[in-house]
């Protein structure tokens, strides 16, 4: 939540809705922050400059609409950071981007949460600069 908060996104959040959110849990971001170059951090993402960056990666996980598990099909869907994300729907579950959901379907008061295992990285050079 520190993320979402430090993004400026909590009215995303909270707001109207609907929204299906593809949520990460601190793992996850751990296991990012292991591939990062020398010098970045996690923190670096909350620095004034890399703002940007933290935000294009939060806006894809988030789907404008409410989609429970059961809507899904294999294609694309927009993000709204205007990226698109690549669902696969398969005997092995549900994945965006080879990200699987292990949470299906907590409804909140704007929308719908899964849990998703890892990170999703939109298009481009995620890391910011040290």
């Amino acid at each position: 939540m520190a993320f979402v908060d430090a993004a400026g996104l909590a009215d995303v959040v909270s707001g109207p809705g609907p929204i299906t959110v593809l949520a990460i849990d601190d793992a996850s971001w751990y296991s990012l922050a292991a591939t990062f170059p020398a010098g970045v951090t996690l923190e670096t993402y909350i620095l004034p400059e890399n703002i940007g960056l933290l935000q294009d990666i939060l806006y894809y996980h988030i789907i404008d609409g409410s989609h429970p598990i059961a809507s899904f099909v294999s294609g694309n869907l927009t993000t709204l950071n205007g990226d698109t994300v690549s669902v696969e729907v398969s005997d092995a579950g549900i994945s965006f981007n080879d990200a699987y959901i292990i949470e299906p379907d907590y409804m909140f008061d704007n929308g719908i949460v899964h849990v998703i295992e890892s990170v999703l990285l939109p298009p481009g050079d995620p890391f910011p600069a040290k």
